[in-house]
Parts: C-alpha cells; sequence; structure tokens
C-alpha cells in the first residue's frame, strides 16, 4: 500500500541558530556565534534590521552538509542599542527562501 506525503525541496529548508544569544549587553560580552543550515552549495547570509537600518554579515557559501557559521562581534557589526529582527537568507541559483528569527535580538 503506497502513501503519498507532500515534500518539499531541501532548498526550502532553512533553519539555524541565527545569533548565539538574543539578549546583549554592549557594555559586556558582545561576541556572537550564528548558523545557517539548508542545502549544500547554498548561499547564505544573516539580515538584522530595526526600521530602515539594516547590517548583515557577508554571505558564505554551506558546505557539503549545508552548514555555514560566522562568529562576529555586536559592536563591530555595528548594531546599536535596540531591537533588532534577524532574518537568514539563502540563494541556491534561483531559488531563494527567507526565514525570521522567532526572538528579536534585544541590545542594550
Amino acid at each position: 500500500d503506497l502513501h503519498s506525503f507532500p515534500t518539499r525541496r531541501s532548498s526550502d529548508l532553512l533553519v539555524g541558530t541565527f545569533v548565539s544569544n538574543h539578549y546583549v549587553s554592549l557594555a559586556s560580552h558582545t561576541a556572537q556565534n550564528s548558523v545557517c543550515h539548508t542545502s549544500p552549495g547554498t548561499q547564505c547570509t544573516i539580515v538584522f534590521s530595526q526600521g530602515s537600518t539594516t547590517r548583515s554579515l557577508p554571505a558564505k557559501q554551506t558546505d557539503a552538509n549545508g552548514n555555514t557559521s560566522w562568529n562576529w562581534d555586536v559592536k563591530e557589526l555595528g548594531l546599536t542599542a535596540g531591537s533588532w529582527t534577524v532574518t537568514s537568507k539563502a540563494t541556491n541559483g534561483q531559488h531563494s527562501s527567507t526565514a525570521v528569527d522567532q526572538i528579536n535580538l534585544e541590545i542594550k
């Protein structure tokens, strides 16, 4: 007996730890680690937005397992106090997908 299940291309799946710490104080530890997991060979970036201001991590290509990561610093990226929306973007050829972190990056 065969069953039919809806399928998604692996390039439709975009997950990861977009920021390692969602609550940052500019007066203390501002180092971050971000991870993107999608299909292998995909270009990923993480974008931070607050109103009309956006900052982003440089695009990186995922490895054979579909992973890439960044070690970065909140201050060096130019993020200021406030609440930042965190969006991961993946592009593979003409196909792209985005995922918004459920929790904003809160900087004090």
